[in-house]
């Protein structure tokens, strides 16, 4: 954006906010003060004072806008509008945007490139709406959880209201498993204007550690229950930690079926028995595959608990701990882990996380904050009390809140509806195809050495194939022929080494002399086609293109990019074979054995 310098001398303008205009033109208009003692208090002129008195030269100073106040009114509703639907406008969607507007109305505005407007423009626009609109970085979020409908939702809460029917609120669980960081994150420091790297010394890492949550409706947070990555648990690992924690130890470092029996069986079971067993209780997760478990579904029947499953892909919505009890732990832990690095080197060890962990959690509590927050979040995903409005408000739909939000009683109403979903339906709301894994197959590569792709195959032997090198064959250029298959195999006697036997584009077996005047000196046999015949030359020579077995295959052969081009002498020949072709050039021998 351009910074524009005031000229020496030039006329003063605005320097005043609107609140103050106002308060000073109210005093003026009821005559409680002159128009020379309004100049000295609010340091507005006397000119200027008399025109918003008299109501005269009211319009803004400067060019009028491009769009109309009621055009940007429109445009306005409708970029908080996409922002909610989950599609939000970058600056030069915005423009593209106008663009788009203006072009289908017919407006040609000279101070913009093809109708597109600048980023001033963009900038100024903000500047005009800075009380609704602002720039905020956005979180993303997987495309099935942005699925989630209406429909699936209000299914979900006629399950719900079944399952949930004479159940108290301290009797409501809901658990969830998160993980905790041994990273402090990103913060705003002070540092040299101008500096493009800013740094600071902390030791971080990407170790973690898996905690499962449990709490209920009336804000009765249960202990948590602490997995480590390792494969076996010490003692030092449980000590100074928060009353009444678990813990446990596994290969992954998360949750696993063995897991979520045994912290339902020493956390949530002890909580529930110290009910009557008559009154029903209810147990609310997500129906992650290593927190379902055929044992535990047994015993929620023996004891009158009803075993309830979130909705696929909608925890954002629909789960109490990750809406309202997350982020404000994970806030208070960085907090917490940031004090403890800033007084300690390296990541934080076993030993010290139960501790460091329980600072946490007593940051958490002040205020019994915990309680709030559970509270709160059962409250906001609709479970209780139970409301299936407090989770469909936040799923929007697009056509109906469209026409709804932007005014319509104008021509330019209708051209922003039609613009808007023109614009989403080209540039956001394109149909994707999951990406199909295709078929691999492991190769088999020699130590120390490497590979290329299929079709960027040269006559360099990747693997151990049988194929002559250029060193004991004539290189000659030649070009490609072609071949009916058929599965077969004609051997030659002595006898049939004639001319009259081969022609041209034949597939023959050579056998020929391999690495000559080496101690693996020795005679192979290699797949090759007749290029052609030269009966003229005593021997009878033929001249040979030869084959390389492909990649990752046994039987299949094809030419290298580069051709390996040889003369043998017909007694060299000692079968004609008919092989299978593939795609892409490529055949399939029978054995010659």
């Amino acid at each position: 954006m351009a910074k524009y310098v005031k000229k020496v001398g030039g006329r003063p303008y605005q320097n005043y906010s609107e609140e103050t205009l106002k308060k000073a033109v109210m005093e003026l208009k009821t005559k409680k003060i002159t128009f020379r003692d309004a100049e000295k208090k609010y340091r507005i002129s006397k000119s200027t004072l008399q025109r918003k008195v008299n109501n005269k030269n009211t319009m803004k100073v400067g060019r009028p806008n491009t769009l109309s106040e009621k055009d940007e009114e429109n445009l306005v509703k409708g970029i908080c509008l996409s922002s909610k639907w989950g599609f939000p406008f970058t600056s030069m969607d915005i423009r593209l945007l106008v663009q788009q507007f203006l072009n289908k109305n017919g407006f040609k505005e000279k101070r913009f490139t093809n109708n597109l407007p600048g980023y001033e423009w963009f900038k100024h626009f903000l500047d005009r709406h800075k009380s609704i609109l602002s720039e905020r970085l956005a979180e993303n979020i997987k495309r099935s959880r942005a699925e989630i409908n209406h429909e699936s939702i209000k299914k979900y809460f006629e399950h719900l209201k079944n399952s949930l029917a004479g159940v108290s609120a301290n009797l409501i669980i809901n658990y969830d498993e998160t993980n905790i960081t041994d990273d402090p994150g990103k913060a705003k420091i002070i540092t040299r204007r101008g500096c493009k790297h800013p740094e600071r010394i902390l030791d971080s890492s990407k170790s973690s550690v898996s905690v499962m949550f449990a709490g209920t409706a009336s804000g009765y947070l249960l202990p948590p229950y602490v997995v480590y990555k390792a494969e076996n648990l010490y003692d030092s690992w449980t000590e100074g930690g928060p009353k009444g924690t678990r813990y446990n130890r596994s290969k992954s470092g998360w949750f696993d079926g063995v897991l979520f029996e045994d912290w339902f069986n020493k956390l949530i079971l002890p909580y529930y028995k110290k009910f009557p067993a008559d009154i029903p209780k209810a147990m609310i997760g997500d129906n992650l595959a290593s927190h379902i478990s055929l044992a535990v579904i047994e015993k929620c029947k023996e004891y009158n608990i009803r075993f309830i499953l979130l909705p696929p892909n909608s925890t954002h919505l629909c789960q109490p701990l990750d809406v309202a009890f997350f982020r404000p732990l994970k806030i208070h832990w960085r907090k917490t882990l940031l004090a403890y690095k800033n007084k300690h080197r390296g990541s934080i060890p076993k030993t010290e996380f139960p501790r460091v962990f329980k600072n946490a959690l007593d940051r958490l509590n002040i205020d019994n904050c915990a309680s709030k927050n559970l509270i709160s979040g059962f409250k906001a995903t609709g479970i209780y009390p139970l409301d299936e409005n407090m989770v469909l408000c936040k799923i929007p739909t697009l056509s109906r809140h469209l026409n709804e939000s932007i005014s319509t009683s104008e021509d330019t109403g209708t051209s922003w509806c039609e613009t808007f979903e023109n614009f989403l339906s080209e540039s956001r709301v394109k149909e994707t195809s999951n990406l199909r894994k295709n078929l691999r197959k492991k190769l088999s590569v020699q130590p120390g050495k490497s590979i290329t792709s299929k079709a960027d195959l040269s006559d360099e032997e990747d693997f151990d194939i049988n194929q002559p090198s250029t060193s004991s064959l004539n290189a000659v250029s030649n070009t490609p022929s072609t071949l009916k298959s058929r599965k077969m195999v004609k051997s030659l006697s002595t006898q049939e080494f004639s001319v009259s036997g081969f022609c041209k584009g034949d597939f023959v077996v050579a056998r020929l002399l391999y690495n000559v005047n080496t101690s693996k000196e020795g005679i192979k046999k290699f797949y090759a086609q007749i290029e052609d015949i030269d009966e003229n030359s005593d021997p009878i020579q033929l001249k040979l293109k030869y084959l390389k077995q492909s990649v990752g295959s046994r039987d299949i052969y094809t030419f290298p990019l580069i051709e390996n081009i040889g003369y043998v002498t017909v007694d060299q020949i000692s079968d004609i074979v008919y092989p299978g072709v593939f795609k892409r050039n490529r055949y399939k021998f029978p054995s010659t054995d």
